[in-house]
């Protein structure tokens, strides 16, 4: 590559060296990972080609088909509470145990957004409301928002994931993205870490525009190139994820690739991210210094620390989150 896959700059500067696959250790070789010195993303040169790619998901966390976290059957006072939260934030006609969650998990933020994730932010669906889930993956989260009222797609480029999603039921266009081999326009599109694993971010980002109706909206979220986690762990950042991730989006970067999409409505934010993450990269970069496998209480202690820091200071979030409307 001679150019930044998503704005042309071909300003750049050498950020990490000798990347592995760490996360899974399927993927030979080693790679590096520039930054661009205009819209400050990092990307692969050279990387993978869109054939070869594919190998590096046989063995991948999607694969997975086992149940889905339920909405529409809480078992737990904290699920109950849960449904009250979303029922009041976004509508959702759950059950649930009057309305306490609303009240008491204003005063657990790191909760409450957990829960808003679980259904990315989406509101209630009206009468057909249909969704698509790019990169569906085993399809957990269309199973969850299939029983919540929404009419749900899936695309999907690995097999294995696909065919874990239909066992669910789910309707899944197995290939890459082609607004042609839909029937109709979705009210809402989701891209659940997805965009960073794609060759051409814009040339996605167009077709979405395309298959989303008139006001319908885009959700997405993405490994933030700030993040806290990058700053700490460098190269042992488990979001890095090399082979598989070629893009890490900063914040400018991802409003440009929205705008050259034909996005003129769209919000990205830093985000908190999945509870884990920060322990994930710990322990990653604990076994490759030598250090181990680090103990119960360290991962607890690691999540406890970087969730605090985020909240306090949202620009280290570890994600991005983008919504974008049609």
């Amino acid at each position: 590559m001679d150019a930044c896959p998503v704005c042309g700059a071909k300003n750049r500067t050498l950020a990490f060296t000798a990347m592995r696959d760490i996360v899974f250790g399927v993927a030979p070789g080693s790679w590096q990972l520039y930054r661009c010195g205009d819209c400050g993303c990092f990307y692969m040169d050279p990387r993978p080609t869109r054939e070869s790619i594919l190998l590096v998901y046989e063995q991948y966390f999607t694969h997975a088909s086992d149940q889905h976290t339920s909405l529409s059957s809480p078992a737990t006072l904290l699920h109950k509470l849960r449904n009250d939260y979303l029922a009041w934030r976004l509508g959702y006609d759950l059950p649930s145990n009057g309305p306490f969650g609303r009240w008491l998990l204003w005063l657990l933020p790191f909760r409450r957004r957990r829960f808003e994730r679980l259904v990315r932010d989406l509101p209630a669906p009206g009468a057909r409301a249909r969704l698509l889930d790019i990169g569906c993956g085993s399809g957990e989260f269309l199973a969850r928002m299939r029983e919540i009222g929404w009419t749900v797609v899936g695309q999907e480029v690995d097999p294995k994931a696909a065919a874990a999603a239909r066992k669910r039921g789910i309707d899944v266009v197995l290939g890459t993205l082609d607004e042609n081999a839909f029937d109709g326009k979705f009210d809402a599109i989701t891209m659940n870490h997805v965009i960073e694993h794609v060759h051409d971010p814009v040339e996605v980002l167009s077709a979405c525009h395309k298959l989303l109706a008139p006001g319908g909206r885009l959700w997405m979220a993405t490994p933030h190139a700030d993040a806290l986690g990058r700053r700490r762990f460098g190269q042992h950042w488990v979001e890095l994820d090399s082979p598989r991730h070629l893009i890490v989006f900063s914040r400018r970067s991802l409003e440009l690739a929205l705008r050259r999409a034909g996005f003129t409505r769209a919000v990205v934010r830093p985000d908190i991210g999945l509870y884990g993450s920060t322990a994930g990269s710990a322990a990653l970069h604990q076994q490759q210094t030598g250090g181990g496998k680090p103990g119960k209480l360290r991962v607890h202690a690691e999540n406890l620390i970087g969730d605090t820091l985020m909240s306090l200071v949202p620009a280290l979030g570890n994600e991005l989150v983008a919504t974008a409307e049609r």
